[in-house]
């Protein structure tokens, strides 16, 4: 849906910034304001940006915390009527089975 470039030094930011936000939000995944900051990251990002998102989790953070933001997240995709109006349905099936794939990964790491 978004159409701004990946290759911004920006995007980096983003995406640095928000690992850290990300980390932080799994122990707080009952707030309701982040949730729905995190819903409008889901949409704001790029199927190619969520994709790096994803790998930047798995790589940088342990496996329990990046267990716990996919899994927030896989929890918004599944659950939100908000991303079920702004994200096509084959992007939302795109980013559940990456989300997925990217548990799986992790579950296999252990």
């Amino acid at each position: 849906m978004n159409e701004h470039d990946s290759t911004s030094p920006d995007f980096e930011d983003l995406i640095t910034t928000d690992l850290q936000l990300d980390v932080a939000w799994a122990e707080i995944a009952d707030d309701e304001i982040c949730k729905a900051e995190y819903e409008c990251l889901c949409v704001y990002l790029t199927l190619q940006e969520f994709t790096e998102l994803a790998e930047l989790l798995v790589d940088e953070c342990s496996p329990l915390q990046a267990k716990n933001v996919l899994g927030c997240f896989h929890e918004l995709l599944k659950e939100s009527a908000f991303l079920k109006k702004h994200l096509e349905p084959d992007d939302l099936e795109r980013r559940i089975s990456l989300l997925n794939a990217a548990t799986d990964f992790l579950g296999e790491q252990a």
